[in-house]
């Protein structure tokens, strides 16, 4: 069950850079549009990263 929580994690933090990708809107963009985009994108790797973690380590450490 822990390889499943793991893999989950990494695909949401893809989903993630994904949606926060495909949302950007470049000719509207003020900087609080530019905050949130960055926002998501460092949600996304943070998740990817504790995917990653968590499944070479496992979730008791």
């Amino acid at each position: 069950m822990d390889i499943f929580w793991s893999i989950l994690m990494i695909v949401l933090g893809f989903a993630s850079i994904v949606y926060s990708y495909k949302m950007k809107r470049p000719k509207l963009d003020n900087s609080w549009d530019k905050i949130m985009t960055l926002r998501g994108y460092a949600g996304g790797i943070l998740f990817i990263i504790i995917g990653i973690v968590t499944l070479i380590r496992g979730w008791n450490f």
